[in-house]
């Protein structure tokens, strides 16, 4: 099923049983049609990782490109989504200490072979 059949028919069964029950066959294929109509445009830089850990699966989803919101639309977004929540900034957190821890490790190791060839 692709995904704007899966729009649909879950906007579909979101309506009250009474409701989707008088539809008929060509009010619910134009409900159908209105529902699933929309094509995500694709980004050019668009990653999607499933990250398994020890207390369950995350995603990561990165995506970038070109932007095509609206002014309003850019600041609803950032109304209901802020940058500063907790778990943006405990992400962030994380992510600059491993690249920390990375790059001191680097630093040691290259110290070591340094010095292992130089002899000293």
């Amino acid at each position: 099923m692709m995904m704007n059949e899966v729009r649909a028919e879950l906007f579909l069964r979101r309506l009250p049983p009474e409701v989707r029950s008088s539809l008929d066959s060509t009010q619910e294929a134009a409900i159908r049609s209105a529902a699933g109509g929309r094509v995500a445009a694709s980004h050019p830089v668009d990653i999607r990782l499933s990250l398994p850990l020890p207390w369950g699966r995350f995603y990561l989803a990165i995506a970038g490109g070109h932007e095509r919101r609206n002014p309003a639309r850019r600041a609803r977004d950032r109304r209901l989504r802020p940058l500063t929540t907790t778990g943006n900034s405990l992400f962030f957190g994380i992510l600059v200490g491993s690249f920390g821890l990375l790059l001191l490790s680097a630093l040691l190791f290259y110290d070591a072979i340094v010095s292992a060839i130089v002899g000293g």
